[in-house]
């Protein structure tokens, strides 16, 4: 794959790999879009790193705004790609610092699934998403491969639920995301989006956890101020967070590695963290912090024995950096007062509206 260079003044020159820096004139640039072709491309663009609505002088008019199927749409997919703007941020860095690619073909994660190797119409988010975009005029599903790997639906079509390895066909109406799927043995970092960037950055740190097979899960978080040039890596000022995740026999346990430290860049506290499959509801009185008990908001927390998702939500649960190494552990409900079971259709709400941005914005 050739690199592309981008002239940004007389003294630099900014460097992408394709595959690190992609995107497209969303609804297109020459000629008249059309209504449903917008809707889906904003969709889909909104996984892309480069991304913007971008038209030729003198074409109709092609904003999101002039439909108001395609504003919706537009904004819903707008903020699924803002609340996982650390994960994003962090694919990027890592290129960046390392090489790789962060929209990638699906081949790239299973290069001995034969299936992948002619699978045009899906992508990898980084290692930890698989992306299936509408991509035919009129439909309102899409056939769905999965390579064999624990998968979850990350979009409104069961939503925290395992989905099989294989083909399937599954449910992208106009009006929900596209498909999306988060690969087991993940833990992904996220926060609620605000209106801009800046102030989206103030907003606590949320953790969503995808675990595999054996119920274990890794990810990182790195995280500088967002605005200085990387010019070299080793006097760069950021940090880095390495998370691992287990579901032991009796309890959870997450264990976090501040690898890297910055002396100047301050950190919002991690307040949210969603587990997905987790097999019993947890005692919610049985949370520690490196020993020290938590008293965790049970008017914000949730399990459902139907979904399987544990939804633990307290202001100022870990400060990031109080030390080096973080473990935050807890033990399952001995009794079933503990088992709060919201129900299919509840559950299946609340978790949609994990962060609650519907609320603010629709």
């Amino acid at each position: 794959m050739s690199p592309v260079f981008i002239s940004l003044d007389d003294d630099q020159l900014d460097f992408f790999c394709i595959f690190r820096y992609v995107g497209s004139d969303v609804c297109g640039f020459i000629g008249t879009t059309t209504e449903e072709l917008c809707l889906r491309w904003q969709q889909m663009g909104a996984f892309h790193s480069f991304f913007r609505n971008h038209n030729t002088i003198g074409a109709p008019a092609q904003d999101p705004a002039v439909w108001p199927s395609v504003t919706a749409a537009t904004k819903q997919a707008n903020l699924f790609r803002y609340q996982y703007l650390p994960y994003l941020f962090s694919l990027h860095f890592a290129a960046s610092q390392n090489g790789g690619s962060v929209i990638r073909p699906v081949f790239f994660e299973f290069p001995t699934d034969a299936e992948t190797f002619n699978l045009g119409y899906e992508f990898m988010w980084g290692s930890r998403m698989l992306v299936a975009p509408v991509l035919y005029q009129g439909t309102t599903s899409v056939n769905v491969y999965l390579p064999t790997d624990r998968w979850y639906s990350l979009f409104d079509y069961k939503y925290g639920s395992i989905i099989s390895p294989g083909y399937t066909t599954v449910s992208a109406p106009t009006t929900s995301r596209i498909p999306v799927f988060v690969r087991g043995y993940s833990v992904v970092p996220r926060q609620t989006p605000a209106i801009t960037t800046t102030a989206t950055r103030q907003n606590p740190f949320e953790l969503l956890i995808a675990p595999c097979q054996l119920g274990k899960g890794e990810g990182t978080l790195f995280w500088d101020d967002g605005e200085t040039i990387v010019n070299d890596f080793n006097s760069h000022d950021y940090h880095r967070f390495d998370f691992v995740y287990n579901t032991t026999s009796t309890g959870g346990l997450l264990t976090i590695n501040h690898s890297k430290k910055s002396s100047t860049i301050s950190l919002p506290t991690l307040d949210i963290i969603e587990i997905f499959n987790y097999p019993k509801a947890p005692n919610f009185r049985s949370f520690t912090v490196n020993g020290t008990p938590v008293n965790i908001n049970v008017q914000k927390s949730t399990y459902s024995g139907i979904t399987k998702i544990l939804y633990v939500s307290t202001e100022g649960l870990i400060n990031l950096t109080s030390s080096d190494s973080i473990v935050l552990q807890w033990s399952n409900a001995g009794s079933s007062m503990f088992d709060i079971d919201v129900g299919v259709e509840n559950g299946k709400m609340k978790a949609l509206n994990t962060n609650r941005y519907e609320e603010l914005y629709f």
